[in-house]
């Protein structure tokens, strides 16, 4: 008889519009019987949601050297699954991840009068992200206005991604353990935080603006939406070294409102009209010069990985003068002990935001943040221009 080991990991979006709430989870199996690992993976869309929405989901199974299998996608009604397999290696770690969307099709009229393309797309049924934000994908008859002198009628067929989260599970092979992921973030606890400075409308005027944060405390899950800066990496210390093809690294989505009336109870207000200095004033992916770099020795069985750089709000207005957060973390596993590996973590990074660092799931470092709260926005520049920098020297053992 098989022996079935599973890690389950579960996501759940509730929509506040029309109470929807859409699961999803991803769970890794080891079949001893016949040697192999098989993700299965599910979305369980609401009544209302099957009703107005398609799913769409693609599953990926990596291993230590990136994909062991061809990734599954399912699109079509709800609820959906996928199913994905490979033949499995002792002691390597294999993780599958699930990225899920809900995705609407209509069509949209427009009476054009003097402006080529000055439509927006409107999902009344409460579904929104920033990744569903912008012109969505469209197609359908076209115009040019300097032939049609009057108004005319555009119809365009619409299809609108929204992204609801990610899934994922892991699993490891029974044997010694020969790959350790190491996951390094920065992550803003705090629902939002004032950073000081003003958006100016010349017609609303002026109003101080709040950024973003992620809200949260900490967690070790991979998801790249609640953190200011991700960064992951995979040491193979058999190897001396790491694995740049499963390494990667991305920089957090930020979105500024105004602080009057962009901060409702407990939330933050979004709209579709942008720099009027009212509720969401702007929006952008941040930028960032941050790298992975992989040592180590084979001989001794260590591996290093080294984090290190930056990732800068781009919305501030002030190009590249805006304070960016900063580190430099060098991570070491040693399987000199293969029985006990263990690990070290020594460098510095900013006093903001929050950082933690994860070793094969395992937490090894959480630090909050120097400032008190989202309002004490006077430390945000202090942190951030590298002053009362933190520094991090840690040692221990990974648990098997």
């Amino acid at each position: 008889m098989k022996n079935l080991f599973v890690l389950v990991a579960l996501f759940l979006v509730p929509i506040a519009a029309f109470s929807q709430q859409t699961s999803g989870r991803t769970d890794v199996y080891y079949d001893s019987g016949n040697n192999v690992v098989f993700a299965t993976a599910s979305l369980n869309p609401d009544y209302q949601t099957q009703y107005y929405y398609g799913i769409s989901m693609t599953t990926y199974l990596d291993g230590e050297e990136g994909w062991v299998a061809n990734p599954v996608s399912y699109n079509g009604p709800g609820p959906g699954s996928t199913y994905i397999e490979a033949p499995a290696q002792a002691g390597h770690q294999y993780m599958a991840d699930t990225f899920s969307w809900v995705v609407t099709s209509y069509q949209t009229y427009e009476v054009v009068s003097g402006c080529s393309d000055c439509y927006d797309w409107y999902d009344s049924y409460g579904y929104d992200s920033f990744y569903g934000r912008g012109d969505p994908e469209s197609s359908g008859i076209s115009y040019t206005i300097f032939v049609w002198a009057a108004p005319i009628v555009v119809e365009r067929l619409i299809q609108q991604y929204v992204s609801l989260g990610q899934s994922e599970g892991r699993q490891r092979a029974p044997g010694e353990r020969m790959d350790f992921q190491v996951l390094f973030k920065a992550f803003i606890p705090w629902l939002y935080v004032w950073a000081g400075g003003y958006c100016s409308d010349p017609i609303a005027g002026s109003s101080e603006v709040i950024y973003d944060g992620n809200n949260r405390t900490y967690n070790s899950m991979v998801d790249v939406s609640k953190a200011k800066a991700t960064n992951l990496a995979y040491l193979l210390p058999d190897q001396g070294g790491g694995n740049p093809s499963t390494s990667w690294h991305q920089i957090g989505y930020t979105k500024r409102y105004s602080k009057e009336t962009g901060l409702g109870a407990g939330i933050l207000v979004d709209d579709s009209v942008l720099h009027d200095c009212y509720r969401l004033d702007d929006q952008g992916a941040g930028g960032d010069s941050m790298h992975i770099d992989f040592s180590g020795n084979a001989g001794s069985r260590a591996a290093n990985v080294h984090f290190y750089g930056d990732a800068r709000n781009e919305i501030t207005g002030l190009g590249s003068w805006a304070p960016a957060i900063s580190w430099d973390i060098s991570v070491t596993v040693s399987k000199s002990n293969p029985s006990a590996p263990d690990y070290s973590v020594v460098g510095w990074h900013d006093c903001m935001p929050a950082f933690e660092i994860y070793i094969a799931g395992q937490t090894v470092y959480q630090q909050p943040p120097y400032p008190s709260g989202p309002e004490a926005w006077f430390t945000v520049g202090y942190c951030l221009s590298g002053s009362g920098s933190t520094y991090v020297n840690t040692t221990g053992t990974v648990f098997q």
